[in-house]
């Protein structure tokens, strides 16, 4: 265990030790007897302090808060799956707001559903319109843009599919308030820290954790790149939603691009959650494989410490 324990100072052989002074002077025996006053004060002083892990575990803990879990939770309320204020005592405007913040982001990322469907917006082709052309009972003929492919392989079920996703995060993290992540997070720090070697250290966590942050924001902005890229390359047609005005045209292109960087956020912000997730459980197995090794936990106790469901 790192630091000694205060326990190991015995204060009652001390202190009988400096009372065994020689009494051949009073001037002796009063410094004899200022020396004893003084070392046990020290030495109660010494002994009254918690012990060292409880200031070295709360300090772990707290790190992995402030570096890992506050951004992450911010991140996540940001989405609508977590909120940062308690609903139990909270205000009924507060609590209005906050219902309001999800209806918001879900009715944003329905209206991305449907302004892609509308502009036809697809990523693997550049011209996702095919010219269709339709006879009325007059004779007349008329020519439309619709989209190319299958509504419902194209848009219909991936839309569908990445509904149900955000919405089965929302019932993990919000109704059911799972802590699972945070709870393995909090273990793995602590792991890192009474570790004795050098493969698992707590600014390594950061580090890995910090370049799946980094790799996520890498993919969004990439994704919101090719978006502008492939507005400019085709300007958006909005089928049967195509506005009469040229502003609200451009309205319409910008909320394209916005609606659909917000979905990609949803999409990376899953993968990113669950990849952390394998990464510290794969941290946690090993970092207990070095502890078996070091003989610093036996067999039996860290088959045990796996055994709830973190």
């Amino acid at each position: 265990m790192i630091g000694r324990n205060p326990r190991c100072y015995s204060t009652p052989n001390l202190v009988h030790i400096t009372t065994h002074g020689s009494s051949s002077s009073s001037t002796a025996g009063l410094t004899s007897s200022d020396e004893t006053t003084g070392s046990a004060e020290v030495i109660r002083n010494i002994t009254e302090l918690p012990p060292v892990d409880a200031f070295s575990t709360s300090a772990v803990l707290h790190y992995c808060k402030r570096k890992i879990l506050v951004p992450y939770q911010r991140f996540l309320s940001l989405l609508g799956w977590r909120s940062q204020i308690a609903t139990e005592d909270a205000h009924v405007c507060t609590l209005f707001c906050v219902r309001m913040h999800v209806l918001v982001v879900v009715l944003f990322t329905l209206l991305g559903y449907v302004l892609q469907y509308a502009a036809c917006f697809r990523r693997d082709v550049v011209d996702g319109y095919k010219l269709f052309t339709v006879e009325t009972a007059d004779g007349i003929v008329d020519d439309r843009l619709v989209c190319k492919g299958t509504v419902l392989g194209l848009y219909a079920i991936p839309d569908l599919l990445h509904l149900a996703s955000y919405c089965y995060t929302y019932y993990l993290l919000r109704v059911c308030e799972s802590e699972q992540l945070q709870i393995l997070m909090e273990r793995v720090f602590l792991q890192a820290f009474y570790s004795r070697s050098n493969f698992i250290t707590q600014p390594k966590l950061v580090s890995t954790l910090r370049i799946f942050l980094g790799l996520s924001l890498g993919w969004i902005a990439l994704s919101t790149a090719i978006q502008v890229l492939h507005v400019a390359a085709e300007y958006p047609f909005f089928t049967w939603m195509q506005p009469s005005s040229s502003d609200a045209e451009v309205v319409l292109i910008v909320l394209l691009v916005l609606t659909t960087t917000w979905n990609d956020v949803i999409h990376v912000t899953i993968i990113m959650s669950y990849s952390i997730q394998c990464q510290l459980l794969n941290s946690f197995i090993r970092g207990l494989c070095e502890r078996v090794r070091e003989k610093s936990i036996c067999l039996q106790e860290a088959v045990k410490v796996t055994k709830p469901d973190v």
